[in-house]
């Protein structure tokens, strides 16, 4: 209970935060010839969205729509200008990223994922860190960006925790498998910053990158990720061996069959 309203209490204050801190600005903040008041406006506007990204108090993709009408709400640009950013791929790219994301994580179909590798790998301790690192590989190409890379870390860590390696080397292996799998294989062409800095560049000069080009070109790093894992395997290897093949598959049997509506979100994924 305790615990319940230092959450809530922590909350309250993020909220306050979010709108106080901007209130300020525009009310303490004097406007000058140089400083005007649309560019007042446009800084607090502005730092109510990152406090908002930063408090994730709510979707990032509630916010980043909120905050283009936040500058036609507080006269810092017309609607077509506000909106004109809309037009770049990029955006959509970025938008649909985070749709699809907020719609996996309400499905098992990570988790499901992240069992079958582990299965298929054995269930020892070595089959483990290198599911880990294909299934953020597999992961990353299918569906990019940071917020996805945090429910990859926050899967790996229900591993680590189901298996009673919390606080441990052999844990932080399982982690930093996860990590290196998603983050450091560049296989996936993140919508959220490669997209923006090659629509950039192209305006200057042509720079034909796909998400198939720019996957093809970054696999000649693949045999280095999967070399560090197995460097993991040596290092932070468990004191007591490893089998959880059937911990794993009990589990998958818990979980019941796929729902219709999990194959349906399943195939969007691979026709994307």
């Amino acid at each position: 209970m305790m615990i319940a309203t230092k959450k809530s209490i922590i909350d309250w204050v993020k909220w306050i935060a979010v709108f106080a801190i901007p209130l300020m600005i525009i009310v303490l903040l004097p406007t000058s010839e140089a400083f005007t008041v649309p560019m007042r406006n446009f800084l607090a506007v502005t730092l109510w969205g990152i406090l908002m990204y930063m408090f994730e108090l709510i979707d990032n993709a509630v916010t980043s729509i909120l905050l283009v009408f936040g500058y036609v709400i507080f006269g810092i640009a017309p609607l077509n200008v506000a909106l004109s950013a809309w037009t770049a791929g990029a955006v959509w790219m970025t938008f649909g990223c985070f749709a699809l994301i907020a719609i996996v994580q309400k499905t098992t179909l990570l988790k499901r994922l992240a069992y079958f590798c582990v299965i298929a790998s054995g269930g020892t301790y070595s089959g483990i860190i290198f599911a880990m690192i294909t299934l953020g590989v597999v992961i990353k190409f299918i569906l990019p960006g940071c917020t996805t890379g945090i429910a990859m870390l926050a899967l790996a860590y229900s591993i680590v925790k189901a298996l009673n390696l919390e606080k441990s080397k052999a844990g932080a292996g399982i982690i930093m498998a996860m990590l290196l799998g998603f983050m450091d294989s560049c296989v996936g062409y993140m919508p959220d910053y490669f997209s923006v800095l090659f629509a950039n560049v192209g305006t200057v000069t042509p720079v034909p990158v796909s998400m198939t080009s720019f996957a093809f070109h970054n696999l000649i790093f693949l045999p280095l990720i999967y070399l560090i894992g197995f460097l993991l395997t040596k290092y932070f290897k468990p004191e007591i061996p490893i089998s959880s093949k059937t911990y794993f598959r009990e589990q998958l049997r818990l979980m019941g069959s796929i729902e219709q509506k999990e194959k349906k979100i399943l195939m969007v994924l691979l026709l994307f």
